[in-house]
C-alpha cells in the first residue's frame, strides 16, 4: 500500500471591524485576510502576512451605531460615508485587492 500523502492547507487569519453588535441595523466598516501560513507532510511554514493581505474599508449601511463598538477600531465614520467602498462591490476591483 502507497503511503498515504497530505494534501496541503493554506491557512488565512480574517478580520472585520464593525461599529455594533450584530449585521444589519449596524455596519461592517472593514475587512481585512492575510495569509497566515502553509501546512504540508512538512510541517507548518509560516508565511509573511504583509506579503498576501487583502484590506478594505466600507461605506456604513445605516445611520446606527455603537459608540463603544466604533472607539475599538478607531475608524472615521463620517470619513467611510464619503470614502469608503460601496459594501456589495468590496470584494472585486483593484483597490484593496489580494496584494
Amino acid at each position: 500500500m502507497a503511503p498515504r500523502r497530505i494534501k496541503p492547507s493554506l491557512y488565512i487569519s480574517v478580520d472585520i471591524e464593525a461599529d455594533g453588535p450584530i449585521p444589519g441595523p449596524y455596519s461592517m466598516l472593514s475587512l481585512g485576510a492575510a495569509v497566515a501560513g502553509r501546512q504540508d507532510a512538512d510541517g507548518l511554514t509560516a508565511a509573511d502576512p504583509e506579503e498576501r493581505t487583502f484590506y478594505r474599508e466600507l461605506r456604513p449601511i445605516s445611520e446606527e451605531f455603537v459608540p463603544e463598538a466604533l472607539a475599538v477600531s478607531g475608524l472615521d465614520r463620517e470619513r467611510l460615508e464619503r470614502e469608503g467602498a460601496e459594501p456589495a462591490a468590496a470584494p472585486s476591483g483593484t483597490r484593496g485587492a489580494w496584494t
